[in-house]
């Protein structure tokens, strides 16, 4: 087994990668951006105007909100859940 993904599972290293380097960071702020002002409307649409109820992945998400935790830490979460 690789030390390396010891590590990431104990949250202390990460292997960097592409999506790292600052300068590409900033090239792709403005794509984030609108990623995220339309599904935070859609969010608005479905769950506050439409009253539906809330999907698995919405129920998720919200639990990982109220938790403080990172996407990154919850998906390192969900990952030993499977393995227990």
């Amino acid at each position: 087994m690789d030390v390396s993904l010891l590590l990431v599972h104990s949250g202390s290293y990460q292997k960097p990668s592409i999506a790292d380097i600052l300068w590409l960071q900033l090239v792709l702020l403005p794509y984030h951006v609108v990623r995220y002002v339309a599904w935070f409307c859609h969010w608005v649409w479905m769950y506050t105007i439409m009253r539906h109820e809330y999907d698995d992945e919405a129920r998720c998400y919200i639990v990982r909100r109220n938790l403080s935790m990172s996407q990154w830490q919850w998906e390192v979460y969900e990952s030993r859940q499977i393995f227990l």
